[in-house]
């Protein structure tokens, strides 16, 4: 009886053996899952950083075109500055007139 006692605590040892060994370098799941979230979240910010360079860009281009397009309107033949802002709240006015009819 002692000896098959003996036999089971071995085999027993073994089993609680093996399953240490086996789990031994194992991650339990949430933190697998964790850092699976974390690297899905830095690839979005990555995309998002190379997105924001690329409207940087275009914005940039935009203002070049923004501004050279000011800069044909103010020399423009016929065309007087505004010297006052009720000059400028009349133009106004009447653009708006017109946009009404």
């Amino acid at each position: 009886m002692e000896r098959i006692k003996t036999w089971i605590i071995r085999i027993l040892l073994a089993i609680v053996a093996i399953l240490a060994f086996l789990l031994r370098g194992r991650k339990p799941r949430w933190v697998e899952e964790k850092e699976k979230a974390i690297q899905d979240r830095e690839q979005a910010i990555k995309k998002a950083r190379e997105r924001e360079k690329e409207v940087e860009k275009r914005l940039e281009e935009l203002k070049v075109i923004n501004d050279k397009e000011i800069e044909e309107i103010k020399n423009m033949p016929g065309r007087e500055d505004f010297t006052s802002a009720s000059d400028a709240a009349d133009y106004i006015n009447s653009i708006l007139d017109r946009r009404r009819r």
